[in-house]
């Protein structure tokens, strides 16, 4: 029993005990962190996954707005140019309808201009008719030829009443 009364021994009992405390608590610790950072790995881990699946879900939101704005704008630019159609066209046919009208008022006024040229003419015709037959009559009339000729509608006058 010299081993228990020997100081190296117990320095050596108090080393391995000290040893086997300090590794026990040692590997606690260590296990507690490792564990602890293992968690906090697993939950950016998650974090990361979740984070994915919302940026994989906006992205699909964006591009499905996206084409529906594509379409809204699509159906923006066939709109207008339908109508940009139907006005020019509309244009086209009002255009057609005030050239028409015009071709109307301008065949109107030359028709009633040579009405009244026509009847000008007429006027003036009959004007230098009356004239020349005045001149004609002057000319071969005298006082006898005139006396007789008024004698003679004097006397026909009475037959043309009746």
């Amino acid at each position: 029993m010299e081993l228990f009364s020997d100081s190296k021994f117990w320095v050596a009992v108090a080393f391995v005990i000290f040893v086997a405390l300090v590794y026990k608590k040692v590997t606690q610790t260590v296990t507690k962190a490792l564990d602890d950072r293992a968690d906090n790995v697993r939950a950016q881990i998650d974090e990361a996954q979740r984070l994915r699946e919302e940026a994989q879900a906006m992205l699909a939101q964006y591009q499905r707005q996206q084409r529906d704005a594509e379409k809204t704008a699509k159906e923006l630019v066939e709109n207008a140019k339908k109508q940009a159609d139907a006005l020019i066209k509309q244009a086209q046919v009002d255009a057609e309808a005030a050239a028409e009208r015009q071709k109307q008022l301008a065949e109107s006024r030359i028709a009633q201009m040579e009405q009244q040229a026509v009847a000008e003419v007429r006027s003036v015709a009959a004007e230098v008719a009356v004239q020349a037959t005045r001149d004609l009559i002057e000319k071969s009339m005298d006082a006898s030829k005139s006396s007789s000729l008024l004698q003679d509608s004097i006397d026909q006058l009475p037959s043309r009443i009746n």
